[in-house]
């Protein structure tokens, strides 16, 4: 996987290798019916997938993460991804509810309160 990753990014130079990720992206949303780029770092697009079939779109989205968290992700990138949907922290949407990468949220964090317990008067 790792070596697929780099030979995308050798062969590739910078501006084609960004396309390449976004158009991967955008057919990985519409394959999964999801409607938020959480992807899992370990997704490789299936082989059947033409053009971005074999691409490493969860090691892609993680460098991005990493590139705008750095503050080193090109200013003019950034709103392609935030069409798509990109969720820049993962822990930021796991706080706030944000829908999973299945495309549902998360449960919520719910307290039910405990049943009195007898003779303590709580």
């Amino acid at each position: 996987m790792l070596a697929q990753f780099m030979r995308l990014r050798v062969i590739n130079p910078e501006g084609a290798y960004w396309r390449h990720g976004i158009e991967t992206a955008g057919r990985w949303l519409r394959e999964t019916g999801n409607t938020v780029l959480r992807v899992p770092y370990t997704v490789v697009t299936p082989e059947d997938w033409g053009g971005v079939g074999g691409y490493p779109l969860g090691q892609w989205i993680a460098e991005q993460r990493r590139a705008y968290t750095a503050r080193t992700l090109e200013a003019g990138l950034v709103p392609g991804l935030e069409r798509l949907g990109m969720v820049w922290s993962e822990q930021d949407a796991a706080w706030t509810g944000s829908p999973s990468p299945s495309g549902t949220p998360p449960p919520a964090a719910t307290s039910s309160p405990r049943p009195p317990q007898p003779g303590t008067g709580i």
